[in-house]
């Protein structure tokens, strides 16, 4: 505080005891740097102006560029596909809709197509009414077919290795089997209906007599995919009686059906790792031909076989299992898993060859009985769920994820079938525990008698 007390009175010092002569050329230098600084901002802001405009420009052109550059490409793939004008135009508003920067794209991305075209069939059912919306829906669906967008397979619908992608109501297969309930009316209760026609664009099906609705009303469905159940929302875009057509939709929901009893069993099995890719390496020495070449090595297919370890199934649960196993698996890598299912024994009665023929055997001698034993064997890939460490190795829990109605139905057939024979078992085991108690007893009381 003190210092800048003192420089303060020595500046004010100095000024006080120069000229008026030195004060006037101090003033002049001042206003010198004033300009020179006015002039470099001056000169500055209009730099930065024009590097501002610049910019604009550029970017303005880039954007009018890449614009055109999109609409080109735009056609050049409209021509490709060999699509109309008016096709051309549909996708085109599609890709807007989808609000996609490069149109192009939308040749490529079967999922955004479907998403848009279901805005476009709404907006035209609500605005047109039911016959330009079932003119637009042919229109949709010839293009869709003309930019090549496939349905997939239905294989393996309803397993949890096809949750985890995103699934359409297109995937339902023909002859399947739901239930509908109407949003607006959920008072009426479920319908049934089966499927007719699967098509890209709309779901045909067939409901029960009795059944009404009308045109752009919205209902629940649910259809059961084997452990889960399907369940969507969607729109009436036709119906004529009994026959109704649905709208696609691209927002499945999944379901859990059931919890599977969980049974103990003790059923051998066999289960190694599938990855899909397997990496093995094996060294090898030099191989120098007669021309100091080498040679092609040899390939061994030795270890393109999979190489199962034995394991015990000790719970089933429908398409789930508990297994021990000393294989140290890790929570959802996917594994191939083979065990015994079932057994069953067909007694049949046959003829006798000719070495076993006497001339004793006449009438019903000439036949024997025979028992065939028909074992089933489940081979299906399957994903770790859980894992647990033991004493003898791990005690694993699995999913099996290649199934279809059929077999999951199979399935809860057997662990049903197990669940009541384990019950039987334990109920006549129960009951020999009694009879023994009673037996036991009686001979007490015989001996206490026998002593009074």
């Amino acid at each position: 505080m003190i210092k800048i007390f003192l420089t303060t009175r020595y500046v004010d010092f100095l000024v006080a005891s120069l000229t008026p002569a030195q004060r006037w050329q101090g003033a002049k230098r001042l206003r010198a740097d004033v300009d020179v600084v006015r002039w470099f901002v001056l000169i500055g802001g209009s730099a930065l102006v024009i590097l501002s405009i610049l910019f604009l420009i550029i970017t303005v052109l880039r954007y009018i560029e890449s614009h055109k550059f999109s609409k080109e490409l735009f056609g050049e793939y409209c021509t490709r596909r060999g699509l109309s004008t008016r096709e051309c135009q549909l996708l085109f508003r599609i890709a807007n809709l989808a609000g996609l920067k490069r149109s192009g794209a939308i040749f490529t991305m079967s999922r955004a197509f479907d998403r848009q075209i279901d805005k476009l069939i709404d907006e035209s059912l609500s605005v047109h009414g039911e016959d330009v919306s079932k003119q637009l829906r042919i229109e949709l669906s010839i293009l869709r077919e003309k930019l090549g967008f496939k349905i997939r397979s239905s294989s393996s619908i309803g397993s949890s290795a096809s949750k985890s992608k995103k699934m359409s109501s297109r995937n339902i297969p023909i002859d399947k089997k739901f239930l509908m309930r109407s949003l607006a009316k959920p008072e009426l209760g479920e319908i049934e209906a089966d499927i007719v026609k699967s098509s890209s664009m709309e779901l045909e099906i067939k409901v029960g007599d009795g059944a009404e609705s009308k045109v752009g009303e919205k209902w629940c469905v649910r259809c059961n995919f084997g452990a889960s159940i399907w369940e969507f929302d969607t729109a009436v875009v036709s119906c004529n009686g009994s026959n109704w057509s649905l709208r696609h939709s691209n927002n499945i929901r999944f379901i859990n059906r059931r919890t599977f009893p969980r049974v103990p069993v003790n059923r051998p099995a066999f289960i190694t790792r599938f990855p899909f890719i397997y990496a093995h390496s094996k060294d090898f020495k030099r191989v120098v031909g007669d021309n100091d070449t080498e040679r092609e090595l040899p390939v061994s297919v030795e270890f393109m076989k999979p190489e199962f370890s034995s394991a015990v199934i000790t719970e089933l649960a429908g398409p789930g299992l508990k297994i021990d196993t000393s294989l140290d698996l890790k929570v959802g890598e996917k594994v191939l898993v083979i065990f015994n299912l079932e057994e069953k024994q067909i007694r049949r009665t046959v003829l006798k060859s000719e070495g076993e023929l006497t001339k004793k055997d006449q009438g019903e001698d000439k036949y024997r009985k025979v028992i065939t034993v028909i074992t089933q064997v489940v081979r299906d890939i399957a994903e770790v769920r859980f894992v647990r460490k033991v004493e003898n190795g791990f005690s694993v829990a699995l999913e099996l994820t290649g199934l279809t109605d059929s077999d999951v139905n199979e399935l809860v057939r057997v662990t049903n079938a197990s669940a009541i024979k384990s019950n039987d078992e334990k109920k006549d085991v129960s009951d020999n525990e009694e009879n023994k108690k009673d037996k036991e007893s009686g001979v007490v009381e015989k001996k206490v008698a026998q002593e009074v």
